[in-house]
């Protein structure tokens, strides 16, 4: 049996979330170019979104770039192989190891700290 289930999730939620990785969850390895995320939501919306993902012991190593697309390919992914996290996301109730994870999904596609 399949079950699929459509679920909006705003620009909001997924700026929440990165700001939860970006400020607490991820940032033992990871470093980020030009944080603005009071720009984010409106980066999502439009489909400008860019942001580079740097290993915080090595600042040349770029580890991957967070748009749009890597969001869209980062969701199924969490659903799929961490639903506990995703529900908490869902529900307003992760915190910053499930937002950790999503940021590790979005840049690398997969999780590789932690």
């Amino acid at each position: 049996m399949v079950i699929t289930i459509n679920h909006k999730i705003s620009a909001e939620q997924i700026t929440d979330m990165l700001i939860t990785a970006f400020e607490g969850g991820s940032n033992y390895w990871c470093l980020v170019d030009h944080y603005q995320p009071s720009k984010w939501a409106e980066q999502i919306n439009s489909g400008r979104m860019k942001v580079k993902v740097y290993d915080r012991e090595d600042e040349d190593d770029l580890l991957g770039t967070v748009t749009v697309l890597s969001i869209r390919k980062a969701i199924p992914l969490m659903i799929e192989d961490y639903p506990d996290a995703y529900n908490r996301w869902m529900t307003e109730q992760y915190d910053a190891e499930d937002a950790d994870i999503f940021l590790q999904l979005v840049t690398m596609g997969e999780v590789v700290f932690g």
